[in-house]
């Protein structure tokens, strides 16, 4: 153990500062406002008194108590916060102790023992892919050292050796040395003060509302009061922001000073292969949740989880043709482009966690020798798994979803075979490398190919190989990160710098480096779109060979139509997605009217799409009798969505039924195309050679 790891960096430390002046800076704004709203109040009531006394007028009377009500509701606003309700106990843990769990304990204490921390208070079980730390009680580690309680992911337990586990902890555990963590406890309950003050005001707004409706003159009060609280607002806000910003600088530096703890302590492998596996397992439980969510909705819900966790991460990687050792997949860095990583990193100064690209980068300057290899999952240290599994599994099922006596599924075998004939559904023949299973085929060319004789001169393995597949990636982010550039450029000034693949740049890079990745685009474009027409021709080729070239040409050229029809769909549904989005948050009845117009000129659009897929075959097969009913209803009707300042409920719900079935169906209709003209060009394959999972 490198005892220099228990060391707070030099940055660490100015960060820490630079927290606590935001902390004392909120309470001192926080003090002012309040004497500021105590006066008001008492000057109010002194005038209104004043204005009562001097005339007795039913008029004067009324301009005395709005004054009096004003001081009352800016002084109201500025403690309302106190009777909010307080936050609930988390709901979805499963406390573990050392008499039923003797080797996680064991492992526990060693890792206590070699960093000479305090050991956790209790030691509790989640549901999910992670690990933390919390307090029983914010308020008192404010003012107290009290012990923190460790928290484990089942989900890493499921998916990590020992040494990575150890890692883990060891990380967790460098937490619990870290005196700033009662940092976070100021800020914790400042943000529970200044997000009420600042966004946690429907409540409040209905109230002053109502109290104007309810009695005309109530509502000058109500004004009066409501541009003292936006005044007070935006000078919270600014506190707010600063106080947040450095509170989150601090939090990343923590964040490295705890992976040097834990990479001091387990080594740097066991800790990077953490990393690098954590997005694969996370989207593992994801899958199971998804598939767990469909059969909920059939009546019946899963006894376990886990085992099913752990078979979709290990098919994953071997899809993705990741090597598995000793039952996990061992991802290596220069593997990442699998799991389709940006290479833009922004210095996001509101993420509490730095990126997995940048801690892997601190974590690689140590020198500490350690590379023994990764041993089975930890799950098997535990003494009561099934037991744990199957409650944290009931756990996330009774807290998400109101039946709770639906029949248990447990059956594994049923759910391997299902998940595989989805798999089977969504990928595709492995001789196609992957290459379609986000993508679709070429369709963006003229139909005079179609005449010219096809190339016979190719294989598959030239066609569908890493480099292909690496090349559609690499497309597919550089599309991403030219999108998130532009919006960094033209609407984010704030972001002052970042990195592009590990080089600094400034925002006023912003233009220099969009023109070099819209060049390295359209350069790799070109690439991926030769070797798309290569695609085209080998397969138009094997189909001229075998005698099926009119059969070939038919589905190739029905699968384009629907390609098209998608694309533009796809436009629309975004459109009509977007103009309506005000529909369904909090919006003033002055704009509702204008926002209206500017979606029913979309909505139009829409009928004019949905009428193209009832003329279309290939969409009409996959619309139901029900739903091709629903869209002949909505294109005969001219739909009112708001009237006399209200929205009519039932044509909005007609209106997303609408929008939602239209969704479905042009996705399905692409995806059922793609998915004949993919497997009827399979049969086309020379002979087949089998991949065997790892």
């Amino acid at each position: 153990m490198n005892k220099d790891a228990l060391k707070a960096s030099s940055e660490f430390q100015k960060m820490a500062i630079r927290a606590l002046a935001s902390i004392v800076l909120f309470v001192f704004t926080y003090i002012l406002l309040v004497i500021f709203a105590i006066g008001l109040t008492i000057l109010c009531g002194y005038l209104g008194a004043a204005l009562i006394g001097a005339d007795s007028s039913w008029l004067t009377g009324l301009l005395g108590l709005s004054l009096v009500s004003t001081g009352i509701i800016v002084l109201i606003f500025v403690i309302k916060f106190i009777f909010k309700g307080s936050e609930q106990v988390k709901p979805l843990l499963v406390e573990i102790k050392a008499e039923n769990e003797p080797e996680l304990f064991v492992m526990i204490k060693e890792i206590v023992a070699e960093l000479k921390t305090d050991p956790p208070k209790k030691v509790y079980l989640s549901p999910e892919v992670n690990a933390g730390v919390f307090y029983d009680s914010l308020f008192l580690s404010m003012f107290f050292h009290v012990r923190m309680n460790l928290q484990i992911g089942m989900g890493i337990l499921n998916t990590h050796s020992r040494e990575e586990l150890k890692a883990v902890l060891a990380h967790e555990f460098g937490h619990f040395s870290q005196r700033s963590m009662r940092i976070g406890s100021y800020v914790h309950s400042a943000n529970k003060v200044l997000h009420n003050l600042l966004y946690d005001n429907e409540n409040f707004n209905r109230t002053i509302e109502n109290w104007g409706d309810g009695f005309s003159y109530f509502k000058i009060p109500g004004l009066l009061a409501s541009g003292i609280i936006k005044a007070m607002q935006s000078i919270l806000k600014q506190v707010y922001q600063q106080m947040n910003a450095n509170y989150y600088a601090l939090s990343r530096e923590m964040e490295f000073h705890a992976d040097a703890v834990a990479a001091s302590l387990a080594g740097p492998s066991a800790l990077i292969r953490s990393f690098l596996r954590m997005e694969l397992a996370e989207t593992s439980l994801s899958i199971v949740h998804s598939y767990h969510e469909n059969k909920v909705s059939e009546g019946s819900r899963p006894l376990n989880i886990y085992p099913q966790h752990y078979f979709v991460m290990n098919h994953l990687a071997w899809q993705r043709k990741i090597a598995i050792k000793n039952g996990l997949p061992e991802i290596t860095p220069d593997q990442t482009w699998k799991l389709r990583r940006s290479k833009l990193a922004l210095t996001d100064k509101w993420a509490s966690h730095p990126s997995t690209e940048e801690r892997i980068a601190r974590i690689g300057a140590f020198s500490v020798s350690n590379t023994i290899d990764p041993e089975e999952p930890t799950i098997q240290l535990l003494a009561q798994r099934e037991k744990l599994e199957e409650m944290l599994t009931s756990k996330i099922y009774d807290h998400h979803f109101i039946d709770t006596t639906a029949p248990l599924i447990s059956d594994f075998e049923q759910f391997r075979q299902d998940f595989m004939d989805q798999s089977s559904e969504i990928f595709f023949d492995e001789r196609y490398h992957e290459y379609y299973d986000e993508r679709l085929p070429y369709y963006k060319f003229d139909q005079k190919l179609f005449e010219e004789p096809g190339d016979l001169n190719l294989n598959h393995q030239e066609l569908f190989n890493d480099e292909g597949l690496s090349d559609i990636f690499e497309l597919d982010l550089l599309e991403y990160d030219l999108n998130l550039l532009n919006d960094v450029k033209l609407q984010y000034p704030e972001i002052k710098d970042f990195s592009y693949d590990g080089t600094s740049y400034q925002h006023t890079d912003c233009a220099y480096l969009i023109r070099i990745l819209e060049k390295q685009k359209e350069e790799l474009k070109e690439k991926v779109d030769k070797r798309a027409l290569l695609i085209f021709n080998y397969f138009k080729g094997l189909a001229q060979q075998a005698g099926k070239t009119d059969e070939w040409t038919e589905k190739y050229k029905s699968f384009m139509e629907v390609a098209e029809l998608t694309f533009s769909c796809q436009d629309v549904y975004v459109d009509v997605s977007t103009s309506s989005s005000f529909m369904i948050v909090e919006t003033p009845f002055t704009e509702i009217q204008e926002k209206m117009v500017t979606f029913k000129a979309t909505e139009t659009l829409l009928k004019q799409q949905i009428k193209l897929i009832l003329e279309s075959p290939a969409h009409h097969a996959n619309m139901s009798e029900e739903q091709i009913k629903m869209f002949e209803k909505y294109l005969l009707t001219a739909s009112v969505y708001f009237e006399n300042n209200v929205y009519l409920n039932d044509e909005l719900t007609d209106f997303s039924n609408v929008l939602t079935a239209f969704q479905s169906i042009y996705y399905i209709t692409c995806y059922n195309c793609k998915k004949d003209l993919l497997q009827y060009q399979v049969t086309l394959f020379p002979l087949k050679t089998t991949l065997q999972p790892a």
